[in-house]
């Protein structure tokens, strides 16, 4: 299988086929990614196989309990990188790995889910080439599906170790208020506006457990100068089931540094940086997630007006859209299809407490289908 920057459809992939042997491909672009994701995979493949030994066995003695079972040789990471643009040596790589770890007879199976378009054709080649089989993630019911055979596995969506995917951000036990830097960060952005969004979304998700992750460099004791490009990143994200959910609320009028002279002053950065932040932000989710994240960007009706922001976001992200009103922000839920999606932030404008808050919200969970 390829790698791209999401590690999701990997894992979600591994738990339906359950292979003897994974090899994973990647590309340059995507090395920084691969941290712990084999330890990620050989945990999805033993909880996906022995589920009540995962449960019980005690996670310190996790590690050990995996090499004793052999689980380290049947995950491994190609051994370079391979050209993400050039079809013919991802197909003449993946053909190697088959041949290298291919036992007789035995099936092959490649999912394209995430990677280059180059990978993904490659993968492809060398699996029909080879006898075997193409699989693909589905961005929005999050099965894993086989182009000749229809649905694979009979497993739930594979279970997310949130704590490896979403690197500089850690578990946030209450709000966001208590735990944000006083003097910076809660200048930089909306920390009332984001626990108010946080708070509806627990209360809308009623059956699934919402755990949240706050931006480290946001939070009391962490050091100045990354607490001013805050607004670029989800301050919070929120992990519902196999979905993220980030939330990111920039001041328009906020703290800036100005290295020059040294001098911190309160300016309002305008609707193009605002849009700018956001965006960001939901980049950085399209990264860490894919299509499993969506990024919302709280504001306050009074705050300026939003719709030379929504303007600008929707250049950005090249999405068409017909509404410019802040009341007509986002696609229909029937219409949120996947990839390029993604890479747009959902404007929410609404005071928080208010049934506005509520209902826009809502229909963003309907979007990530909870």
């Amino acid at each position: 299988m390829g790698l791209g920057g999401s590690r999701l459809s990997v894992l979600a992939a591994v738990r339906a086929c359950l292979p003897a042997r994974a090899v994973l491909l990647f590309t340059r672009q995507s090395e920084k990614e691969l941290s712990a994701l084999d330890s990620a995979v050989r945990r999805a493949l033993f909880a996906a196989e022995d589920p009540d030994s995962f449960r019980s066995v005690n996670r310190r003695r996790l590690a050990a309990r995996l090499r004793r079972d052999g689980y380290p040789d049947r995950v491994k990471f190609a051994e370079a990188a391979v050209d993400s643009a050039d079809v013919a040596d991802v197909a003449a790589r993946a053909r190697a790995k088959i041949d290298q770890y291919r036992p007789a007879r035995a099936p092959v199976v490649a999912d394209i889910t995430t990677g280059t378009k180059a990978m993904s054709i490659g993968l492809a080649l060398a699996a029909h080439e080879r006898g075997g089989c193409i699989t693909y993630v589905s961005p929005l019911t999050r099965e894993v599906y086989c182009r000749t055979h229809g649905p694979v596995g009979r497993h739930s969506p594979a279970a997310v170790e949130w704590r490896l995917l979403l690197r500089g951000y850690r578990f946030l036990s209450g709000t966001l208020a208590e735990a944000i830097a006083p003097d910076i960060a809660a200048r930089q952005v909306d920390a009332p506006l984001i626990d108010a969004a946080a708070a509806e979304v627990r209360a809308l998700a009623a059956g699934h457990e919402v755990a949240a992750w706050v931006d480290e460099t946001v939070t009391a004791g962490a050091p100045p100068l990354p607490q001013y490009s805050a607004p670029q990143r989800p301050t919070v994200v929120l992990t519902v089931a196999d979905r993220a959910l980030g939330l990111s609320a920039p001041r328009r009028t906020r703290l800036r540094y100005f290295t020059s002279g040294g001098a911190h002053q309160e300016q309002d950065v305008g609707a193009g940086g605002w849009a700018h932040d956001v965006f960001a932000s939901a980049a950085l989710l399209n990264v860490r997630c894919g299509t499993a994240g969506t990024t919302l960007a709280l504001h306050r009706p009074g705050d300026g007006d939003p719709r030379r922001a929504l303007d600008l976001i929707d250049w950005f992200s090249w999405w068409r859209g017909t509404g410019h009103d802040a009341d007509d922000t986002a696609p229909p839920a029937d219409r949120i299809t996947g990839h390029e999606d993604t890479r747009r932030p959902r404007v929410v404008s609404a005071d928080p407490g208010t049934p506005r808050l509520r209902a826009a919200l809502a229909a963003h969970l309907s979007a990530l289908r909870l």
